[in-house]
């Protein structure tokens, strides 16, 4: 069947049609849900997708972007159908699409300078990987590691090119973005994610193997919010309601009802424990209502300039009861507790900077040695040296992972193991290997990342 023969939901009655969009490949990050299964997440995009807004739900420049980052900002973004694949062993994986607008992939790989600190195009690498992460998080169902994931350097996994997806003209903008979520159908498969304004919904139709979904117009929404009726209040009967209700006993000065505890709690400890009251009642003890506007200016500089140097507010009307923030018990209290949790805490495969275990290890960590490479006293790269066990005779015999932050390398009997951060951020794609077998020295050179 032809797709022109085919009719859309919302091609009908006024109904603005359904477009299928094939986005542009982009990023592979690679990761593992909780259970060490592989995903491969497709970061692809598309001049569709709407650029990051602010607070207002109002587009901002890419000048801004470009030089700021994505520091509260809300990033649209869409989430397709997960697929399964096979990784590079033949072992199976998850393959699944995150479109982006396609500046910030552009950014990503190909920004120049630093945001934050970090190189542009590393920055935004991660900051898309960790939005892309959580959405897909959603979509599966399942934990996925967000600390030890991997910018892979193919720009598609799971297929030739990318699946398509479902839009319906004028979905993202701004009118649209700011619906409601309760009286919108998705037509996109936008989601909300962590910094998305757009809501999630189940996956579009399918037919005929072509993705399809439904728009609801802006006069039906308003049809079917104003015409539900507002449930009114139920009243339970009860011994003060109905024909026979009784009443509260008179008091001497003309009320009813108990008033045993009147007086007893002045009114400014009532007031603050009404305040309070979503707080344990411990803590609740600890903190004290202060009223600024009852306070001259050098009251107020006065009592934070006391916090902000003891931990506490000693003395003036902002003065509470309680305990510094940094009092020694809790102190050693926490060290107490951290020292526990330390020696029962299950052996990590991997500790950042060194194996770390209460006990005595089953993974040996491999002898190693990190040297900065200078070219006319400046820094350009970095050379790791690491001594292979008998076990290994070939490259094929060792796991090597490196990302812009650390190296991690691993035998594949698990028998020897090492995590490493590098000293500043390096560049991964530009990464070279070479093993030594008559020596078993495995040797890495990669290159400082370029600002």
């Amino acid at each position: 069947m032809a797709l022109d023969d085919i009719v859309l939901p919302g091609s009908r009655s006024g109904h603005r049609p359904v477009q299928l969009i094939t986005p542009v490949p982009g990023l592979v990050v690679k990761t593992k849900d909780v259970k060490g299964k592989k995903i491969f997440i497709n970061l692809v995009m598309h001049d569709i997708v709407k650029m990051p807004v602010d607070v207002n739900m109002c587009e901002v420049a890419r000048e801004h972007i470009a030089e700021r980052g994505l520091s509260n900002l809300r990033v649209p973004l869409d989430v397709s159908d997960p697929r399964d694949t096979e990784d590079k062993r033949g072992d199976k994986a998850t393959a699944i699409d995150v479109m982006f607008n396609t500046f910030l992939l552009d950014r990503a790989m190909h920004g120049q300078g630093e945001i934050e600190g970090v190189p542009t195009r590393i920055y935004f690498q991660q900051e898309l990987a960790s939005l892309a992460i959580k959405d897909v998080e959603d979509v599966l169902k399942v934990g996925i590691d967000r600390n030890n994931f991997k910018i892979l350097k193919c720009n598609y996994k799971g297929g030739a090119k990318p699946e398509p997806f479902p839009y319906v003209e004028g979905a993202w903008d701004k009118q649209q973005e700011s619906s409601k979520a309760s009286t919108r159908k998705r037509a996109t498969g936008a989601s909300e994610g962590l910094t998305g304004p757009l809501s999630s919904n189940p996956p579009p139709i399918k037919k005929d193997d072509i993705a399809i979904s439904e728009a609801i117009d802006a006069d039906e929404i308003c049809a079917v919010s104003t015409t539900r009726k507002k449930p009114s209040n139920v009243v339970k009967k009860g011994f003060l309601m109905g024909d026979g209700a009784g009443k509260l006993y008179k008091n001497d000065d003309g009320t009813y009802g108990s008033n045993e505890q009147a007086g007893a709690i002045d009114s400014s400890e009532q007031m603050r424990q009404q305040q309070l009251a979503h707080l344990p009642e411990s803590l609740r003890k600890k903190c004290a209502i202060v009223d600024t506007t009852k306070m001259s200016k050098d009251e107020i500089q006065d009592a934070m300039s006391q916090y902000a140097n003891t931990g506490r507010v000693l003395s003036g009307p902002a003065a509470p009861g309680g305990s510094a923030r940094n009092d020694p018990q809790y102190e050693r209290e926490f060290a107490k507790l951290y020292k526990k949790a330390e020696a029962e805490a299950p052996e990590p495969t991997f500790a950042l900077g060194g194996l770390r275990s209460s006990g005595k290890s089953r993974i040996k960590e491999l002898q190693h040695k990190c040297s900065p490479i200078h070219e006319e006293e400046q820094l350009t790269g970095f050379a790791l040296s690491v001594s292979l066990p008998d076990g290994v005779s070939t490259i094929e015999d060792v796991d090597v992972e490196v990302s812009a932050f650390k190296v991690e390398i691993k035998t594949r009997d698990g028998s020897h193991a090492l995590n490493l951060a590098w000293p500043s951020p390096v560049d991964p794609d530009a990464v070279s290997a070479k093993m030594k077998k008559k020596t078993k020295e495995l040797k890495l050179v990669v290159p400082v990342a370029v600002e």
